[in-house]
């Protein structure tokens, strides 16, 4: 029946028809947070951001998908950091998400990277923790300085 609610344990009250309905209107937003030199550290910061997200934004569905290669790729490793590199950008490029936030206490190198890839592929981009304004607006002022310059 539309509108019964449904169980992963129990298949036969899945409805798609209810599920689409329920999913249908979520925002999936790509975290973007810097990862420090303590993996383990970085990772539950962003689990945490994802989790406030997921619980206090009922619309928006968060993603960080750089979680997975940060723990099975070695970014020491130029060849394995170009890989992930390539990896994360292909969500970008497919527009797997609606929008990006920025998270944590500064803008890191990838984060900038991810920045440029929004910039360039019309993604929308939201500053999530706002202390986040100012380094953001420098760093698209020194874009807009160096694209005049070339």
């Amino acid at each position: 029946m539309p509108g019964d609610a449904f169980s992963l344990r129990e298949p036969e009250a899945y409805n798609p028809f209810y599920f689409c309905c329920i999913v249908g209107n979520k925002t999936v937003v790509y975290i973007s947070h810097p990862v420090e030199e303590d993996a383990n550290v970085s990772i539950q910061q962003i689990l945490d951001v994802c989790r406030g997200i997921h619980l206090y934004e009922t619309d928006t569905i968060p993603i960080a998908p750089y979680i997975l290669t940060i723990q099975y790729l070695n970014l020491e490793e130029t060849d394995e950091k170009l890989k992930s590199d390539q990896a994360i950008y292909t969500y970008f490029e497919k527009k797997f998400f609606d929008a990006l936030y920025l998270c944590g206490d500064h803008i890191s190198v990838e984060m900038k990277e991810e920045i440029k890839w929004c910039l360039d592929l019309e993604i929308p981009i939201i500053i999530w923790d706002q202390w986040l304004q100012e380094p953001y607006d420098q760093f698209l002022e020194a874009i807009k300085q160096a694209n005049t310059i070339n």
